[in-house]
């Protein structure tokens, strides 16, 4: 088993994760990509600075992470899927798939965190927006949302 360090919410970092994985592959390939970009703050977004205080910016770490990364992850597993399968439908392609990590936080009310709720709520956007266009090339696109 191989690992590397990556930061999801950079770029670079996801590069490096995916020519990784493709290089320690046995067949070159990547079939299964999961994002598991999820970090849980405490959010600033409706903190109260106090009276007679301007509002601070807020944190946006989450954000970052559990949305910006996801979406990065999406664009490589993509980029690669359809590398390895073509650009048009045939019977030579093999099964690919993005599992994106929700939250039941997608489906539930969950106070005083917005950030973490947007970015879950996301992963069911995502894997709506892509699931269609996706299975053009021989990929699925699946959301998992435990609780």
């Amino acid at each position: 088993m191989k690992f590397f360090e990556c930061d999801t919410s950079k770029w670079e970092d996801q590069v490096r994760l995916f020519r990784g994985a493709v290089s320690f592959s046995p067949s070159g390939k990547i079939s299964y990509v999961v994002a598991n970009c999820g970090i849980h703050r405490n959010d600033e977004v409706f903190s109260y600075s106090g009276d007679g205080q301007e509002p601070e910016k807020p944190d946006l770490t989450t954000i970052d992470v559990n949305l910006t990364g996801t979406l990065y992850t999406a664009k490589l597993a993509s980029h690669y899927f359809i590398k390895q399968n073509g650009q048009a439908p045939s019977s030579t392609q093999e099964d690919t798939c993005l599992v994106l990590i929700g939250s039941g936080a997608a489906f539930l009310d969950c106070p005083r965190a917005p950030q973490y709720c947007a970015t879950k709520w996301a992963m069911r956007g995502i894997m709506h927006s892509l699931r269609r266009t996706a299975s053009f090339y021989g990929s699925r696109v699946n959301v998992i949302s435990p609780w």
